[in-house]
């Protein structure tokens, strides 16, 4: 097979949106997999932790003192520690003079696992999570010990099997909806979602949750759904229930299947009830099962922080918490969120420059407000779409609620640990919405171009950053 030939199928290839997708989500994924350094990405130790207890099928985190953890092989601590100091000894997060030093990468590949001489750790936001968070990085690790792989590999590992787990999911995502294939498959290769998924994060799963549901309810409007796709999507919804629980918001997305298109003999009142009752039965167990391992009871929070006083006060004084959501979402204080949405890798210190910034706003105006294709638009248009902006909106308020109450100093006229990939799930369900033939169209061939031209763009800006904020003295 000559190059020629190679090039043509190549080309032939990415008119696909799901080849596309495979295509540069393996290639910009495995490029923020090699290139960020192990431990850089935001609180990746803590979810490796996590990652790595639940592969040893520990479901929960262990009560220590006022906190909670596990016992973690001193292999790994002592990776941690040599591979998040830089050239000058420091730490490398939060230091833009600290370069990763790729000598301690070729000492830490050869450093034994040793799992069982193991230390007490300390990591409460990631030891109280469900273990269903961190499936696929935990599965990868697990893997790694059977080969007795050092503790960077595992990570390594952890790495590559939840951007695979990903990516599945988005390509079984993208080839089941009947249209917004070319819309999913770029906001799947976003700078920051490629980033995450290619991450030690409990974020992967929640993406690729989303994806499918979104997936499924876009294929019901105008398909029949099969057993197997109605499986799938319970699966989705109780993974939810138990991974961050903020997404339980997405339930009411199962409104919009029309009864019609639910498979033969399925009742769509009953499966809905069902589907309700199977995720708060799994979500009061697993609030059953932190509590009785005392994680439940944990300290957790930021200083300053106190959710309860906190609560009192929003209770006393409402504004107050109005007041500091307006100043951080609508005023410059807030303009760290909107750079980390379109791309701020690492430790929240790698930012892309702002027209790579102002290119990844304009790829995403494209694909929410663009459209190439008629689309089979429902009778109920208007109640589809407000329930997908009245979806979105709520998970983004939940969010920020919940991180106001935990995180945030009390009294705090700003809210603190907002980032802007917390956005990235309701954008996922917002790219769901069907326009009317209203909407902005352009040609097939124009809209493909423009969207793979964009992400590529950006992708390839964002490894120079990285590269550069980690290497380049």
């Amino acid at each position: 097979m000559n190059i020629k030939h190679i090039l043509t199928n190549l080309k032939a290839g990415i008119k696909s949106p799901s080849s596309f997708f495979i295509l540069i989500a393996g290639l910009f994924g495995l490029g923020f997999i090699i290139l960020i350094p192990p431990f850089q990405n935001p609180d990746e130790v803590v979810h490796f932790y996590r990652a790595y207890q639940v592969s040893n099928l520990q479901i929960t985190g262990q009560k220590i003192g006022s906190s909670v953890g596990g016992d973690i092989p001193r292999s790994i601590v002592e990776t941690v520690d040599e591979n998040t100091k830089g050239t000058h000894g420091t730490l490398i997060n939060f230091n833009d003079n600290e370069k990763y030093r790729k000598s301690v990468l070729k000492q830490s590949l050869k450093k034994p696992l040793n799992k069982e001489d193991t230390v007490k750790i300390v990591f409460p936001n990631s030891a109280i999570n469900s273990p269903f968070t961190y499936l696929p990085q935990s599965l990868g690790i697990a893997f790694g010990k059977i080969l007795n792989l050092s503790p960077v590999l595992l990570l390594y590992l952890g790495r590559l099997f939840g951007l695979a787990f990903f990516i599945l999911c988005v390509f079984y995502a993208i080839k089941l909806i009947p249209h917004n294939k070319w819309v999913y498959a770029g906001v799947a290769c976003l700078p920051m979602v490629l980033a995450q998924a290619s991450s030690i994060t409990g974020d992967t799963v929640v993406y690729s949750s989303v994806f499918i549901i979104m997936a499924s309810i876009l294929y019901a409007q105008k398909n029949r759904l099969s057993m197997k796709m109605l499986v799938v999507l319970t699966a989705c919804f109780v993974l939810m229930s138990v991974s961050k629980q903020v997404f339980i918001l997405l339930a009411p997305l199962l409104l919009l299947v029309p009864r019609k298109f639910m498979p033969h003999k399925v009742n769509k009142g009953i499966y809905i009830s069902v589907v309700l009752v199977v995720m708060a039965i799994c979500f009061a167990g697993w609030q059953y099962l932190s509590a009785a391992s005392g994680a439940a009871d944990a300290t957790i929070g930021s200083p300053g922080s106190n959710m309860n006083a906190q609560k009192e006060m929003l209770i006393h004084y409402p504004e107050v918490g109005v007041n500091a959501m307006a100043r951080t979402f609508l005023t410059p204080y807030g303009d760290d969120i909107y750079v980390s949405f379109a791309g701020n890798f690492g430790w929240l210190h790698a930012p892309l420059p702002l027209y790579a910034v102002a290119t990844v706003y304009v790829l995403l105006s494209i694909l929410l407000f663009v459209r190439y294709e008629k689309e089979v638009v429902p009778r109920r248009l208007k109640l589809y779409n407000s329930t997908l902006i009245v979806i979105a909106v709520a998970i983004v308020a939940a969010t920020a609620g919940a991180l106001y109450l935990s995180f945030t100093p009390l009294g705090d006229m700003l809210l603190r640990g907002f980032q802007g990939r917390y956005v990235i799930p309701s954008v996922i369900v917002v790219a769901g919405i069907v326009y009317s033939s209203r909407a902005i169209r352009i040609p097939m061939t124009q809209y493909r171009s423009v969207v793979q031209i964009l992400t590529v763009v950006v992708l390839a800006i964002s490894m120079c950053v990285v590269f550069g904020r980690f290497y380049l003295v």
